[in-house]
């Protein structure tokens, strides 16, 4: 089941929740005028799946992204740039996580979206490998993990 308060163009202005047929919550979706505020998308055990935050930062539309373990743990999160509502090209450090919290990669984008950087560690929070990457897609070893 939807709800939904629409606008004199027919966009849907406010809230727009979207319900599973046993009941809970799927979707939850806000604007403020016709600018998106926020999209959360939860699983059926209720805990948020993605959670995105719209907004501006320094004269720049942005989005903050969160994603979530069914656990209810955070999986990733990262900043994305905002074209046409819609989060566009990432930007800045983006971190996954596994199902018991751990940093288990990093990736750094500069602000036109393209790979700068990519660091990886292991369950033991051990650092694989920290790359320095180049346009072309070729690595350089910006910091040499440690022999195990």
């Amino acid at each position: 089941m939807v709800t939904t308060v629409r606008g004199e163009r027919g966009r849907p202005l406010g809230v727009v929740q979207t319900f599973h047929e046993s009941g809970p919550i799927q979707r939850d979706r806000r604007w403020s005028g016709e600018e998106p505020t926020s999209d959360t998308t939860f699983y059926l055990n209720g805990q948020k799946r993605t959670d995105h935050r719209y907004g501006v930062d320094g004269g720049r539309a942005v989005c903050e992204t969160t994603e979530f373990h069914d656990n209810g743990r955070v999986a990733a999160r990262g900043r994305y740039g905002v074209r046409r509502g819609a989060p566009d090209k990432p930007f800045g450090v983006h971190q996954r996580f596994d199902v018991e919290g751990r940093r288990r990669a990093e990736r750094t984008y500069d602000d036109a979206g393209r790979l700068k950087r990519e660091a990886e560690w292991d369950e033991a929070g051990r650092l694989l490998r920290d790359d320095e990457v180049f346009e072309d897609g070729s690595r350089k070893a910006f910091t040499t993990a440690p022999p195990r």
